[in-house]
C-alpha cells in the first residue's frame, strides 16, 4: 500500500534556512504543513536530517514512498538581489575602468 509522503528538503532564500518535514507528496506547497519544519542553517545539516528521519521511518516499517526529495536549485541559492563574489568583482572592475 502506497503512503504517498516524502521527506522535503527546500531552501528559503529570504531567511537563508533550509527546512525539513515528512509530508504527504500532495501538500508541498501548504505552508502551514512548513510551520512545524526542522530548521538548518546549513543544507548538509539538512541532508543529514532528512536521512536520519528516513532510516528511522523504515526501521519502524513507515519508509517513505518518494525517499527524500529536494525542492531546492543547490546551485542557486543566492537572492536575486544578491551577487556573487564573481558579479561583485567584475562590476568593481567596470566601474574603476
Amino acid at each position: 500500500m502506497s503512503d504517498n509522503t516524502s521527506i522535503f528538503v527546500r531552501y528559503d532564500k529570504q531567511k537563508m534556512i533550509f527546512e525539513v518535514m515528512h509530508m504527504s507528496w500532495d501538500a508541498q506547497d501548504d505552508e502551514e504543513e512548513w510551520a512545524n519544519a526542522e530548521v538548518f542553517p546549513q543544507e548538509s545539516m539538512a541532508l543529514k536530517a532528512a536521512v536520519q528521519i528516513h532510516v528511522m521511518l523504515s526501521s519502524s516499517g513507515l519508509t517513505p514512498e518518494y525517499g527524500v526529495t529536494p525542492l531546492y536549485d543547490p546551485h542557486n541559492l543566492l537572492p536575486k538581489d544578491q551577487l556573487t563574489l564573481t558579479e561583485w568583482f567584475e562590476s568593481h572592475m567596470e566601474a574603476g575602468q
